[in-house]
């Protein structure tokens, strides 16, 4: 929604790069990201890094000529060949005729940094995976980079195929809850689609910390009961 605004500036819309740019090099400040950047209707663009490049086979250019805004999953940049995440707004005229495209490119890990905050326990952890179940957004940024693929891996690693079933309900849109092992550990895992998107989250976290709290309750419990047991015998 903040790169969307930013086509609504009448600067931006003058579709004069020599206006635009000033303006977009203080959006890349105040929003954080790498570059931002102007195309025409032909996917040729000028950055605010002062690179230019040619993004008409780009699919998330052809979504914004269309009139939709889309975010990519974390992938090569064709401009500086870094992992990156983009965004591509259409730029529409007074008369709401597309007239170029407005490209914002982020660090990957901007998926990463949010799902970090989403988490159980001390061990428990969020992460994102895309249709075709790559990691997009991972505490483990590595995993993000490698494109790391769990059904990919379950074939290598038949103790990974209770995760990958997990997976391929996420990647069917599924909301629900399942079990598995990884790494010798037993965990649970609740997960559902990301709306307007073709994403979905998991949250995952170990049987024995998800059961913590719930032992320390039985606990409590027993020796509570035991002492009014021994106070009614009195």
């Amino acid at each position: 929604k903040d790169v969307e605004s930013i086509t609504y500036y009448s600067e931006i819309k003058s579709m004069n790069w020599a206006v635009q740019k000033d303006i977009l090099i203080e959006e890349v400040k105040r929003l954080g990201c790498i570059r931002m950047g102007v195309t025409d209707l032909s996917g040729k663009g000028n950055f605010t890094d002062g690179s230019t490049s040619d993004l008409s086979d780009m699919n998330y250019m052809k979504q914004a000529l269309q009139g939709i805004t889309n975010i990519t999953d974390p992938s090569l940049s064709k401009i500086d060949n870094t992992m990156v995440i983009v965004i591509a707004s259409p730029i529409r005229d007074i008369n709401d005729k597309i007239i170029g495209v407005l490209v914002s490119t982020h660090e990957n890990t901007v998926f990463s940094k949010i799902v970090e905050k989403i988490k159980m326990g001390n061990e428990g952890y969020s992460f994102v995976i895309n249709k075709q179940g790559t990691t997009i957004a991972h505490p483990k940024k590595e995993l993000v980079e490698s494109q790391d693929n769990i059904f990919e891996n379950a074939k290598k690693d038949p103790d990974l195929q209770s995760l990958a079933d997990i997976e391929r309900k996420m990647v069917n849109g599924e909301k629900g809850f399942g079990e598995y092992s990884y790494g010798g550990v037993n965990k649970f895992m609740s997960f559902a689609p990301i709306l307007n998107s073709e994403w979905s989250i998991g949250l995952t976290v170990s049987r024995d910390e998800f059961y913590a709290s719930l032992n320390s309750l039985k606990a409590k419990i027993a020796v509570t009961t035991i002492i009014f047991i021994l106070l009614g015998i009195a």
